[in-house]
Parts: structure tokens; C-alpha cells; sequence
């Protein structure tokens, strides 16, 4: 995904790029543009929603911020979510004196799509209202040719070993032609190995998210797994949400998807 995908930075005055990749190396890299690209700036709080990820614990701890608010990040907040405890992930951590719990003990609050059924979260849990932020004049032409249609939402599951790129390929082209899908819809960090057999809908290129189509937007939605089966459900109780569970795929997890899609199709 390119820095020039990222949705609605049009909204911000200023936009600071870190070139970043989970690599070892050129987290150092990393550093150093940290270090160059916002040594003039102080801030009191900041906006994220990923704080177990070491890059933004380093931007934190630049920034030297006090406060941080926790924005809803998709599963994690909706199962016993542990922060992972890899070997190079610690190393790193040592080395730039970051932990996890330092960083969690100054989120101030948790914006929530669903505040109720919140199981990971930080500080106070607060309901988080979408409407407040979409323009529904925005991404109409996309808005009409979503409309009313079937799409699948894609998900890199090759890269977590609950398919191989070949399986993946397979499995969605099969589900596409039995339900009649209209379109697929690559996610951010999809291979370009997928090879998958129905008109492509990237929103990476239009800069925009489902969730933000999805508030006027009535259309149909199928993933083995995407967050977005529940996100843009919440936000559009019209939206009809449907799950293809792969076995390998633990219930916990999608516990979150199955209890609000409309339904569940075993694999």
C-alpha cells in the first residue's frame, strides 16, 4: 500500500510520511526518520489505532505525548487480545526503551463502535460516531456503482497460514462464481500473486474505506473474516454481512463477525 493510498489526508493541514516495513533493518531506518522528520514537534495527545505496533510506540515517545486515544482497530478489540511477544519485537523495544504497558497506561479512552461488547481496550470506552466525520457528498460515482451489489472483501490470510496463495486464489474465485459476487475488493496488503476472476473495486485507489461508504450505502458483503462484516453492519444495519469460516479460523476470533453478520457459511 502506498503512502498516496491513505484515506481522507485531505482533512489534515500537514502530512508526515514514515517510510516503514517489519523488517528488522529498516526499522532503524525508520528511526531515523522519526528522529529528522519530527524533532520540531511537541504534542499533548495523540490519535491511533494500533499501540502495540513498535513504530508507533516510537513516534509516541518522540512526540513525547502524555495522553493517547485509542481508536477501535477491528477484531482485536473484541476478543482476549495479548500483545504478541516476538523475540525481535522485545529486542527492539530494550533497545529504545519502550513497553507495551508504559504506552497502555497513558491511553485516556477507547472509541468504540460497539463501547458494549468491547473486550481489549484501554482507559474509558467511549461510543465512536462515524457520521460526524463522513461527507456524503464524497465518492458519489462509487456510492452509485456500489449500490445494491455483492462484493467480497479480500484478506492476505496466505500470510498467516490459514491458506497457501494458490488456496486463497482457488477458494475465491469458487466463491465468487456460486454466489455471484460482483465485486472483489483487494485488501491493503494483498499479494500481487492473487489472481481472482471478478472486477476488482480498490479502494486503496480512491482513497476511501467501506465504513465510510457503507453510512448510505446498502449493498452486500462476504469475507472469510474481514472486520469490515461487522464494521459497516453497525454503521448500516441495512448492509447484509456474510461469513465464509474457514475450519482453521478459531470462533473466538470471530466471535465479533458471527454475532452480528446475517450469516454463517461453514467451509
Amino acid at each position: 500500500m502506498s503512502s498516496g493510498s491513505f484515506p481522507c489526508q485531505n482533512k489534515f493541514d500537514k502530512v508526515i510520511k514514515i517510510y516503514y516495513r517489519k523488517n528488522f533493518l529498516f526499522f532503524f531506518f525508520a528511526w531515523l526518520q522519526v528522529l529528522w522528520k519530527l524533532k520540531k514537534h511537541r504534542v499533548e495527545k495523540v490519535l491511533l489505532s494500533n499501540p502495540i505496533l513498535v513504530i508507533n510506540q516510537l513516534i509516541i515517545s518522540k512526540l513525547k505525548a502524555n495522553k493517547i486515544i485509542f481508536l477501535e482497530d477491528g477484531l482485536m478489540n473484541y476478543f482476549p487480545f495479548s500483545p504478541p511477544r516476538y523475540k525481535v519485537k522485545t529486542f527492539v523495544q530494550k533497545i529504545f526503551c519502550l513497553e507495551d504497558d508504559e504506552i497502555f497506561n497513558r491511553i485516556e479512552y477507547t472509541y468504540l463502535l460497539k463501547p458494549d461488547e468491547a473486550v481489549f481496550y484501554k482507559g474509558t470506552p467511549r461510543k465512536l460516531h462515524l457520521n460526524e466525520f463522513i461527507d456524503e457528498q464524497s465518492h458519489r460515482s462509487l456510492r452509485g456503482q456500489l449500490k445494491d451489489k455483492a462484493v467480497f472483501a479480500g484478506q492476505p490470510l496466505y500470510n498467516i497460514g490459514i491458506f497457501s496463495i494458490e488456496e486463497y486464489n482457488e477458494a475465491v474465485n469458487k466463491l465468487i462464481q456460486k454466489y455471484n459476487i460482483d465485486y472483489y475488493i483487494p485488501h491493503p496488503f494483498s499479494s500481487e500473486k492473487e489472481k481472482i476472476d471478478c472486477p476488482y473495486l480498490d479502494l486503496n485507489k480512491e482513497k476511501v474505506t467501506l465504513e465510510v461508504l457503507a453510512y448510505d450505502c446498502n449493498f452486500t458483503v462476504y469475507s472469510f473474516g474481514s472486520s469490515i462484516s461487522y464494521t459497516t453492519k453497525l454503521i448500516n444495519p441495512c448492509i447484509k454481512s456474510i461469513l465464509f469460516k474457514p475450519r482453521q479460523w478459531s470462533n473466538r476470533v470471530l466471535d465479533m463477525i458471527t454475532r452480528h453478520c446475517d450469516q454463517v457459511i461453514s467451509l
